[in-house]
């Protein structure tokens, strides 16, 4: 363990995995081969993931007829 006296901390385990706990800054390209998770939102320099889901599950198109078609189906 390596501790700040934040209360910030890193831990390298045993089976080769870092743990973090506190504030994470990276200047430079992160290049991941994997899986990204997240418990919170995810966001860009253009706003959140979670803002463009909502625009997506309302959107809708016009048909050849001039006719409305339904909404998508929500994606989670």
């Amino acid at each position: 363990w390596l501790v700040h006296q934040s209360g910030s901390s890193l831990k390298l385990g045993n089976d080769g995995t870092i743990h973090i706990n506190g504030p994470v800054s990276i200047t430079g390209t992160l290049t991941v081969t994997g899986d990204v998770r997240a418990g919170g939102d995810v966001a860009d320099a253009h706003g959140a993931v979670s803002a463009l889901r909502t625009h997506y599950n309302a959107h809708v198109h016009t048909d050849t007829h001039g006719d409305v078609t339904n909404s998508p189906a929500p994606q989670d």
